[in-house]
């Protein structure tokens, strides 16, 4: 919780400082193996390469990745398989979402 960018620190502009959620904050090394922050989706598709290994080249494989589910070398994996495989659509429409998400290039800010 000392960390100068969490919620209880002076960066913080929610007034009500709502912080709970660090106090329950599993700390414990043995039962963090394996974890890591999850990183924003802001600009995905310009981030290449993928995961926090960074394994994957392109999100085609992400979306696989997803859908087969595969064991880790470490630790345990809270990830759910699909039970499905995804449609050449589907992936192909969850990737055009994923490019919504994209910044709008300060050049253009001034024109909006």
């Amino acid at each position: 919780m000392r960390s100068e960018f969490n919620c209880y620190s002076k960066f913080n502009d929610d007034k009500e400082k709502r912080c709970d959620e660090l106090k329950y904050m599993v700390k414990d090394k043995e039962h963090t193996i394996g974890s890591f922050k999850t990183p924003s989706l802001r600009n995905v598709t310009k981030t290449a390469s993928y995961m926090h290994a960074g394994q994957y080249k392109n999100l085609k494989s992400v979306m696989k990745h997803y859908a087969d589910t595969p064991e880790t070398a470490i630790g345990r994996s809270e990830l759910l398989a699909l039970n499905t495989e995804l449609s050449k659509k589907d992936e192909e429409d969850i990737i055009a979402f994923l490019k919504t998400l994209e910044s709008v290039p300060s050049i253009l800010k001034n024109k909006l």
